[in-house]
């Protein structure tokens, strides 16, 4: 049986090292965050990459029922790594660094 890929793309690796600093984040953190360090993603790509993250059991999500005056009050998809997110984003980070 054909072990799952761990290996992941640019805006994955990004994305996932985003939210270790976050620690939690919604897409719309995530977006502007990749802006400012000129990463310029649509948040509709941004949603794209969170879903197959979350698919292949690298994050994980939870709504925030809190209020959101910026959101008109209604609730916002809060995202957090998982142990094995949190693995794979190191593995990536070790694996940039050693072509330094």
């Amino acid at each position: 049986m054909r072990r799952p890929s761990l290996r992941i793309g640019f805006l994955q690796a990004v994305v996932l090292q985003t939210l270790q600093q976050l620690s939690a984040g919604s897409n719309g953190q995530i977006s502007k965050i990749l802006k400012s360090n000129g990463i310029r993603r649509t948040n509709a790509n941004i949603w794209t990459t969170l879903s197959r993250l979350q698919n292949r059991n690298f994050i994980q999500s939870a709504m925030d029922t809190s209020p959101r005056p910026r959101r008109g009050g209604r609730p916002e998809r809060i995202y957090t790594l998982t142990k094995k997110g949190l693995t794979t984003v190191q593995n990536a980070l070790t694996a940039v660094d050693r072509f330094r």
